[in-house]
């Protein structure tokens, strides 16, 4: 089955440029459910796909290759693949909306990520199960997360929860760690949407430098470094 060819990172897409390389797929999501079903996880082969046509690029700043398409047209997008998969659509979902959170950090951590693999993906658990120390430089992580959809084909996940210090309220934040650092958990046995691999990850005693750690706050109120 005959796939559009993916256009250089640098092009920048229009709207309609993805809309189209989106209803191309249709047909190739729809032979892939099944397999993606059993799996409960998206087929390398689709997250390949997504990557080659710029699907993921759609938020992502022109910076680093993206097109800073509106989420009106990630939603599109989204939606004409579920007309294939839901369960791929989804992936999809969560890896084209999660550079508008790494947006959010400091242009250092945006480099670490994109200055890197311009094409890296990015999974999230925003619950603020966290639990984070102070130590020199930045915090040290602990915790369980769960729901993190697309997660066996991410190279980062951004994570919710609080720093904690004797005599302080609880600080809101999220951190951003590569998956290497993780321990994935496979837990995802879901009816429906099982092809997301929405599975929970823990994370132990991980040291999380400052520049990748973002105040929920600032990040809630429009003032993150990377909104600046």
């Amino acid at each position: 089955m005959q796939k559009p060819v993916a256009e250089k990172a640098d092009v920048a897409l229009t709207r309609e440029d993805l809309i189209a390389r989106a209803e191309g797929l249709i047909p190739v999501l729809a032979a892939r459910s099944a397999e993606c079903e059993k799996a409960r996880s998206a087929p390398a082969a689709t997250i390949r796909d997504f990557i080659d046509l710029g699907l993921l690029r759609v938020c992502q700043p022109a910076r680093y290759g993206g097109y800073e398409l509106g989420y009106d047209v990630l939603c599109e997008i989204s939606q004409t693949l579920a007309r294939g998969c839901g369960s791929q659509a989804w992936v999809h979902m969560v890896l084209a909306d999660n550079p508008l959170k790494l947006s959010a950090f400091s242009l250092e951590a945006q480099d670490e990520v994109w200055g890197v693999n311009s094409a890296a993906k990015i999974c999230v658990a925003v619950a603020a199960v966290g639990k984070a120390t102070r130590a020199k430089g930045g915090v040290v992580w602990n915790a369980v997360h769960g729901f993190s959809s697309g997660i066996d084909h991410a190279d980062w996940v951004i994570c919710g929860g609080h720093i904690h210090e004797d005599g302080k309220a609880p600080e809101g934040c999220f951190a951003l760690i590569p998956t290497k650092d993780v321990e994935i958990i496979d837990d995802w046995h879901a009816v429906g949407l099982a092809g997301t691999g929405s599975k929970s990850f823990a994370v132990k005693d991980v040291f999380v430098p400052a520049h990748r750690v973002l105040s929920k706050t600032d990040y809630d109120n429009g003032t993150s470094p990377g909104t600046l």
